[in-house]
């Protein structure tokens, strides 16, 4: 911790992937903190209960059914069993779509709150008051949407204008650039407050600071859901296709490394943001 409050309220040194290094072995040593984790735990066991609940959908109190029925009526063909399971992967991408932009914004903006906490000491509050921690609430929902929205509009205009096999491509390609851009919004609107505008434009200033060590840490992020490719492999694939039981296991199974994922995301967003050139032009204008 020494170190980290050292570093913090200077410019990182303009090397690279230095950023990256620096920021990877402060993150890395909040590994165990589990009142950190706790969260993060939350929106496992959340997405965990989802999946289990869509799994086994005649568990579910029927006026529940009911009221998603009401509001997904399209869902009715696919909830029978076994063909719910065999369309649970698509059914599951909907879930992290759902928790990404409710409660795993919020759990991004408290994590990057709280580690702001540790490194540099100071009593920085989540939700200040109730209007200006409403605005913040609001803007962390604007960011998560605006990340998730970015590859799902790139690949319904590749499809509108005839170009749909340019669809995964384009949708890779913006999702990524959106990650970018925004990668050190939600902690600029935690941190700092202000509009929303402001906190992407300092979103865009960190990136230009750190050119190499944001898309590295993108890439870092990507690179932990590595292991759960092989719960594809062919022996797999054919028990699923014997057992249907098998896909709720194996999408539960990918659960920590989507943790893993999101944990990370949010030490590298705080660690950039707190170690930034603009991040530092703040602090001097409130002195």
């Amino acid at each position: 911790m020494a170190e980290d409050l050292l570093t913090f309220g200077v410019p990182l040194p303009q090397h690279p992937f230095r950023p990256f290094v620096r920021a990877l072995g402060s993150v890395s040593r909040r590994l165990f903190d589990f009142r950190l984790w706790l969260p993060f735990l939350v929106l496992g066991i959340s997405k965990g209960l989802l999946l289990c609940a869509l799994a086994r959908i005649d568990l579910v109190p029927t006026h529940i059914v009911g009221a998603m029925l009401a509001v997904v009526p399209g869902m009715s063909a696919q909830l029978h069993y076994p063909d719910l399971l065999l369309d649970l992967p698509d059914l599951a991408r909907y879930v992290d779509l759902a928790l990404f932009v409710t409660l795993g914004a919020f759990v991004h903006g408290w994590a990057i709150v709280y580690l702001a906490r540790v490194w540099t000491g100071e009593p920085v509050p989540f939700l200040p008051g109730a209007r200006q921690g409403a605005a913040r609430l609001g803007s962390l929902l604007v960011i998560s949407v605006l990340v998730a929205a970015a590859p799902l509009l790139a690949r319904l205009t590749a499809h509108a204008i005839g170009e749909g096999e340019l669809a995964p491509v384009a949708a890779l390609v913006c999702g990524l650039a959106a990650e970018a851009v925004l990668f050190c919004a939600a902690a600029f609107v935690v941190l700092d407050g202000g509009p929303l505008w402001r906190s992407i434009q300092r979103s865009l200033y960190v990136l230009a600071a750190f050119p190499f060590a944001v898309p590295t840490a993108i890439l870092f992020q990507a690179a932990l859901h590595a292991p759960t490719l092989a719960l594809r492999s062919p022996a797999l694939v054919a028990g699923a296709n014997r057992n249907p039981d098998w896909i709720l296991w194996a999408l539960v199974a990918q659960i920590p490394a989507d943790l893993l994922g999101a944990f990370f995301a949010a030490g590298f967003a705080a660690r950039y943001a707190l170690s930034s050139q603009v991040r530092r032009e703040i602090r001097r204008q409130r002195l």
